[in-house]
């Protein structure tokens, strides 16, 4: 009995704190978001009901931006209290190694990584693709740039859109660029004003085509025709808003070809790689604040133990942005730029806590 009874206090104590910290960095990334659009919002006629829901659509990117950092100083201070409590001290005079403490809180930090994943994975991506709907929905015509050409990969064809419109159901200023499938050389250029989706097809209106047989060079149109192609609505939102996220299964498709793409394949494997392998980090943040259980609470070594470990902590951010900046240009492999921080840092921070131990 007196086992779960502690593995529910350690858990509890944690959870409090880590979840404390989650809605202090939530908080302060909603601020900063607010105080960024505010006057636009506020500009736009949308009132304090706009603002709210701005700040409803942010919230699972704030939420997902925060949950590394939270588990870290939510670790660094529930072990710090625990040390200087002398309650480590008494759990290892009752025999209770760091390692069975760990062990305790594992299916806590399961849950809290998984939670993480299925938030960044599928959650983030619809609610910045409904963002990216509700602001263009609600910018003043006169306000509204249409001047940035969405270009993508409709396998294997090439196709540009001046603009994205009605909820990605509009698409003006088409080029197609049709390409053969056995040696990707250029077989035709179809142009159209604009292309609507209606009963799940693409209708092109007043197209005109250009095509190339050989040295020969034929011209058709204008005319009305459908557009055989798998792309769908929020397919062209994602590709025209250039900040949204794509969820592992959209990465996969768009490496199979079997749905648009618009970045490299470096950039897409490196994400797919990064969908992954970002929840884990909620594991070496742990490691770092189990560091913080050595602290002495007659002396400053707690605190300087508690500092050490944010500083590594924040350092793996700082490292771990960069190397996967590198994989979306395709400087590193993508496997490296995602894994690779993770990987060094769990080792530096196993390591310390080893070295503490013994």
């Amino acid at each position: 009995m007196m086992p779960g009874i502690l593995s529910r206090y350690l858990v509890l104590m944690l959870v409090k704190r880590v979840v404390a910290s989650l809605a202090g960095f939530v908080g302060l990334l909603l601020l900063l978001a607010t105080l960024d659009s505010a006057t636009e919002i506020l500009d736009r006629g949308l009132g304090a009901a706009g603002i709210g829901y701005f700040l409803w659509l942010r919230l699972p990117t704030a939420v997902d931006q925060a949950m590394i950092l939270a588990m870290l100083v939510g670790s660094v201070t529930t072990f710090t209290l625990l040390s200087r409590r002398s309650e480590m001290i008494i759990l290892r005079a009752a025999g209770i190694t760091i390692y069975r403490i760990a062990l305790m809180m594992l299916p806590a930090l399961l849950i809290y990584a998984a939670a993480h994943f299925l938030l960044a994975d599928q959650v983030k991506p619809v609610v910045q693709r409904d963002f990216a709907l509700w602001w263009q929905a609600t910018t003043p015509p006169e306000k509204l740039k249409d001047s940035r050409t969405v270009w993508f990969r409709a396998s294997p064809d090439v196709v540009s859109a001046e603009a994205v419109r009605d909820s990605g159901r509009e698409l003006l200023n088409v080029e197609i660029y049709k390409r053969s499938k056995q040696d990707g050389m250029l077989i035709s250029r179809m142009w159209s004003p604009k292309a609507v989706y209606v009963d799940n097809a693409w209708l092109l209106y007043d197209a005109e085509l250009i095509r190339v047989d050989g040295p020969r060079i034929f011209r058709e149109g204008p005319f009305d025709t459908v557009w055989e192609t798998s792309l769908r609505p929020e397919e062209a939102v994602d590709l025209a808003n250039p900040l949204s996220t794509l969820g592992s299964g959209t990465i996969r498709s768009a490496l199979d070809g079997e749905a648009p793409a618009n970045r490299s394949q470096a950039y897409y494997l490196t994400h797919l790689n990064a969908a992954y392998a970002t929840p884990l980090a909620s594991f070496v943040m742990f490691i770092l604040g189990l560091v913080c259980a050595y602290g002495d609470r007659r002396s400053m070594a707690g605190e300087k133990q508690a500092l050490f470990s944010l500083g590594i902590g924040m350092a793996f951010m700082l490292v771990n942005g960069i190397m996967v900046a590198f994989g979306e240009a395709g400087a590193i492999p993508p496997a490296l730029a995602a894994w690779g921080a993770l990987t060094i840092f769990a080792c530096v921070a196993g390591t310390i806590l080893l070295r503490f131990e013994e």
